[in-house]
Formats: C-alpha cells, structure tokens, sequence
C-alpha cells in the first residue's frame, strides 16, 4: 500500500479524538483469519503491519485462526474460533467446554448449514475483547471484515478506518454462475450469504479506503456506498523488484495474473 497516504488517514481519524499528529499512533489491525501461506490476509498483514512499525507506529494485529506470521516488533492477539474448516469431523467439531457460548453457537449452526460466519463471529468476539481496552489504541485499521462489529466500536468511541479491495459481490456472481447444478447454486449462495451483512456495514462505515476506481465504482454500484465515504488510496508497488529486465527475453503470447 502507499503507506504514507494510508498514515495519513488514520492520523486524521486520531487527530479527531484530539490526538497530536507528530507523535506514533498505536493501531489495531483486524483480521478475521490470516493464514501466512494462502488467500492473501496473512502476507497482507505481515507486510502492512511491518510497514507501519517501521514508520514508528504501535501496532498489534488481532486475528482469528489461522495466525499471521508477524515482525517480531508486532503484537498478535489470539482470538479462537471453532476453526471448523479445519477439522477432521466438522459437525463434531463443538467443544463440550464451550456450550455456553452464544457466539460458538452462531458459528456452528452458520457453518453446519453451510454459511460462512466467521466474520460476523470474529466482529463480536473483537468487541467483547476490546470492552475495557480502548485505551490501549487510537484507531482501528480494519482489513476487509466489514463486520458489524466494527459498528460497535465506532460507537464505542474508537476511530475505524476499513479498507476493501474490491466487494464479494462480484465473486459471489461468478462462483454461482459457474455451476449448473441447481442444488449447487443455491450452496454457493448461501455460503455467500454474508455478503449482505457487509453490504449493510459498508453502508455505515465513515471512512473507506478503496483501492483503485474501479474498487471505488463498484462500491457505489454493488454495495451502494456514498463517495464521500470514501477516499482512493492506489496498492503500492515494490519498483524495485518489479520491473523491465531488458537482459532476460521475453516469452511472446504469455500473459501473467496475479490476485
């Protein structure tokens, strides 16, 4: 990312809590799972996190399974889940030691018929975590949760600032497209459910870093999010090591993806 614009942002969201801007902000960095090696989120958290130490910021990253591997100047907060794609027998995936947990409840019953609800799990097992604790952070820089829980700090007195990528919106349409079953249709469907849920957060959110135009349109066309919500702020990109090598040939008709 283009850290000193994304500093930028989160300085003015502290500054609003009377905050000086020439001192470090200690930031929370969420993320509802972050394996370190598939899907992005962790890698994503890993070099963000470190990018903000090295500017002399305080950060700790609160993540549910599985964990980021981190910089050592960060902090990790643990935050379990019934981590249910993990395990071997999923409907008996329920500890006997957690059956008065409401929010285990919700996550296994989301899971067993086939939903995704860690990331409304995670948002209120965030909140419960941080009542008590919203001294310890100046701002929250959330990372794509877009889960109703960040509402809840936001009306906790804690500045969110939340970036997306682009909405789920599109990938929902492509992966129910994709199958011709019906019965496999309406699966993916409902596994995609909680994309309504961050429609409704991403509606409410006051401060939305949006990655590109084309993530800034599609915010307003599929989740029906207002301009002034937003600000663009472009990825970076590491010049250095991605760039024109004139001395290695090129291979003609190849195209590369990256995602």
């Amino acid at each position: 990312m283009n850290d000193e614009a994304i500093t930028a942002t989160l300085h003015e969201n502290a500054e609003r809590r009377g905050l000086r801007r020439d001192r470090p902000l200690r930031i929370l960095l969420p993320s509802y799972r972050s394996d370190p090696y598939t899907g992005g989120q962790g890698v994503y958290m890993r070099h963000f996190s470190r990018a903000l130490v090295d500017m002399g910021h305080h950060v700790d990253v609160i993540s549910g399974p599985p964990y980021p591997h981190l910089d050592p100047r960060v902090g990790l907060i643990k935050l379990p889940s019934l981590d249910l794609y993990a395990a071997k027998w999923p409907l008996f995936g329920f500890p006997r030691n957690r059956w008065n947990s409401s929010t285990d409840w919700i996550e296994y019953l989301i899971h067993q018929t086939g939903g995704f609800g860690e990331i409304y799990t995670f948002g209120r097992r965030m909140v419960e975590y941080m009542r008590g604790r919203l001294h310890e952070y100046d701002v929250v820089h959330d990372n794509q949760t877009i889960c109703p829980g960040l509402l809840d700090l936001i009306d906790m007195g804690l500045p969110v600032v939340s970036i997306i990528h682009h909405p789920i919106t599109m990938d929902r349409k492509l992966a129910i497209a994709a199958q011709s079953n019906p019965f496999y249709k309406f699966l993916s469907w409902r596994w995609h459910n909680f994309v309504k849920m961050q429609i409704r957060v991403a509606r409410q959110l006051p401060n939305i870093i949006a990655v590109s135009k084309s993530t800034h349109r599609d915010l307003i066309e599929q989740f029906g999010v207002r301009p002034e919500q937003m600000e663009i702020i472009f990825e970076g990109i590491d010049c250095e090591t991605f760039r024109p090598m004139p001395e290695i040939p090129r291979k003609t008709n190849r195209l590369m993806a990256t995602a």
